[in-house]
C-alpha cells in the first residue's frame, strides 16, 4: 500500500507546484507519473498478462519523460558547443512526437500487435526528430555523445517492439533491454556526468575515466539487447559481461564524482 500510494503523492506535490507556477508546459508530468503509479498498480495486483501490460505501461512513462527532456536539453546543449546554427529542429518530428507516444501508451493496454506497429512509428519519428540535431558533429565530446546515443537507443527499442512481434528472432525483452540499458543508462550517465561537473561550477568537459564508463554502459547495452543472436554456448558468459560491465561504469562514476559532490564549488558560488 505504502509502495501503490507514493507515485499519486508524487504526482500531486508536483501539480500543486507547477498549478502555482503556471508552468503549463509541465503539466503532462503529473499525469505521466499516474500512468507509472497504474502500471505499478497491475504489477502488484494483476493476472500475469496485467503484470506484462503494467511493466510495459511504467516504462512507456519513463520513456515519454525522457523524450520529453532528450527533446528539450539536446538541441540546446549541442548548440552551446557546435554552433546554434548547425543544429536544426525537425518541425514534423516535434509535432508527432507526443500524439506518437500516447498512442503508444493507449494500444499497450489492448492489443501487442497493434502496439508493436504503432511503437514502430514512435521509434522513426524519435529518430527523424533528432535527425538535425548535430549527431555526427558531436563525437568529438564525449559529454554530448553519450546523451545522443541514449536519445536513439529510445528509437531504437521502440521499433524493435514491433520487430520482435512480425519478426521473433529477438525475444520481446530486447526492446525493453534497448530501452532500459540503452536509452535510460546511457542517459541517466550522461546527465549524472554533466549536472555535477555545471552545478559544482566545473568545466563541462569528463575524464577518460568516465568516457571509458560511457563505453561500457555502451556496451552492456548492445551486448545485453541481441544477446539471444549469440550461440547459446556464449550467452550465460555474455550476460555476466553485461553485468560487470554495468557495475564498472557506475563504480567508476561513484570514484570520480564522489570528490566533486562532496567538496564545496570550485568557483566560490555557494551551493
Amino acid at each position: 500500500m505504502l509502495d501503490l500510494a507514493f507515485l499519486p503523492i508524487v504526482a500531486l506535490l508536483l501539480l500543486r507546484v507547477l498549478w502555482a507556477a503556471r508552468s503549463k508546459r509541465n503539466y503532462g508530468f503529473p499525469a505521466l507519473l499516474m500512468v507509472m503509479a497504474l502500471g505499478d498498480a497491475l504489477i502488484h495486483t494483476g493476472t500475469p498478462t496485467e503484470l506484462l501490460v503494467g511493466e510495459r505501461l511504467a516504462l512507456d512513462a519513463i520513456v515519454f519523460v525522457m523524450v520529453i527532456f532528450g527533446g528539450r536539453i539536446l538541441p540546446g546543449f549541442t548548440g552551446n558547443v557546435i554552433g546554434h546554427d548547425k543544429v536544426v529542429r525537425s518541425g514534423i518530428g516535434d509535432k508527432l512526437i507526443n500524439p506518437a507516444l500516447v498512442a503508444v501508451l493507449v494500444t499497450d493496454l489492448g492489443s501487442p500487435e497493434l502496439s508493436g506497429m504503432v511503437s514502430v512509428v514512435a521509434g522513426i519519428v524519435v529518430l527523424v526528430r533528432m535527425r538535425g540535431w548535430g549527431f555526427r558533429a558531436v563525437a568529438p565530446h564525449p559529454i554530448l555523445w553519450v546523451l545522443h546515443a541514449g536519445y536513439a537507443w529510445i528509437g531504437l527499442g521502440l521499433i524493435l517492439r514491433g520487430v520482435t512481434v512480425a519478426w521473433p528472432v529477438l525475444p520481446p525483452s530486447a526492446s525493453m533491454h534497448a530501452l532500459t540499458l540503452g536509452g535510460l543508462g546511457m542517459m541517466t550517465m550522461g546527465m549524472m556526468t554533466r549536472v555535477s561537473l555545471g552545478h559544482t561550477g566545473r568545466k563541462l568537459q569528463v575524464s577518460k575515466p568516465v568516457v571509458v564508463a560511457y563505453w561500457l554502459v555502451l556496451g552492456a547495452a548492445v551486448l545485453r539487447t541481441f544477446v539471444d543472436l549469440l550461440p547459446g554456448v556464449l550467452r550465460e558468459p555474455a550476460l555476466h559481461t553485461v553485468g560487470g560491465a554495468w557495475v564498472a561504469a557506475f563504480v567508476i562514476f561513484f570514484v570520480v564524482y564522489l570528490p566533486i559532490l562532496i567538496k564545496p564549488r570550485v568557483d566560490g558560488r555557494p551551493g
